[in-house]
């Protein structure tokens, strides 16, 4: 992969929609509990556990690609690292791309000058949790982005 400068935004995480708020702050934010975005904050918390739900929500911008209107120079420049939550996600934006995110989990995927890195969907539904490694892994991405290595 062709190396870049730092951005000078923050990661990205990139949900779909958010059934408990229609206000943009609050895509994937910490609360409620059980919510996809507090589950990303505890896959963290998990392999960092001094790491707050404050630290966690300051130190990633998110969005929601549905709720409102999502501008990929805008909110995704050339250089940003974007978590894209999901299948779901992945589809939407293969739409909007000059080539496609391909279905590997994890791994970053350089596409538009954006590095794209996709993980399974923290909804609760997503059974690929529950085996201990796919949570450390995706656990270590977060902290890897929230400690500023990307």
């Amino acid at each position: 992969m062709q190396l870049m400068a730092k951005p000078k935004t923050s990661p990205l995480l990139l949900g779909l929609t958010n059934p408990h708020s229609d206000r943009p702050i609050d895509a994937l934010c910490a609360t409620p509990i059980r919510s996809a975005g507090w589950r990303l904050w505890r896959l963290i918390k998990d392999v960092a556990p001094t790491i707050s739900s404050v630290d966690y929500e300051r130190s990633f911008r998110r969005r929601n690609i549905l709720d409102h209107p999502f501008e990929l120079r805008l909110h995704a420049p050339v250089g940003t690292t974007v978590v894209v939550l999901g299948d779901e996600v992945r589809a939407e934006l293969n739409h909007r791309l000059s080539r496609k995110i391909e279905k590997v989990l994890i791994h970053p995927q350089l596409v538009d000058g954006v590095i794209w890195r996709l993980i399974p969907h923290t909804s609760g539904r997503t059974l690929l949790y529950n085996d201990p490694t796919v949570r450390a892994l995706v656990g270590l991405l977060l902290l890897d982005l929230y400690q500023g290595r990307y």
